[in-house]
């Protein structure tokens, strides 16, 4: 079995190879809160898990995702209200919108 245990998980915690050879799967050991023996369950040899062609994908832009920078919701409102009031639709900008969008182009 792969194991998997390192990806989207915090630090120092257990692999998923680790519960299947340990023969139990416990929330607490996942997350380092207290077992809670009503909370565990049997894990069989039989037991898999299939990640998506999709899932792989998205998997393997996240580092992009996550050092994207924050919203600026304060600039997106004054764009949104110079959009609803009219103020952008002007031929100056309209041509350097189509120009960005051609440069944007000729980069694919």
């Amino acid at each position: 079995m792969t194991d998997i245990g390192h990806i989207g998980s915090p630090s120092g915690s257990q692999s998923i190879s680790s519960f299947v050879a340990s023969g139990r799967l416990e929330e607490a050991a996942a997350t380092g809160k207290a077992q809670d023996p009503t909370r565990s369950r049997d894990v069989h040899a039989s037991d898999r898990i299939e990640i998506s062609p999709q899932a792989r994908e998205h998997a393997l832009h996240l580092p992009r995702i996550k050092a994207l920078p924050e919203v600026r919701t304060d600039l997106v409102a004054a764009a949104r209200a110079a959009i609803e009031n009219g103020s952008l639709d002007t031929p100056q900008n309209l041509e350097i919108a189509v120009g960005n969008l051609l440069d944007e182009l000729d980069r694919i």
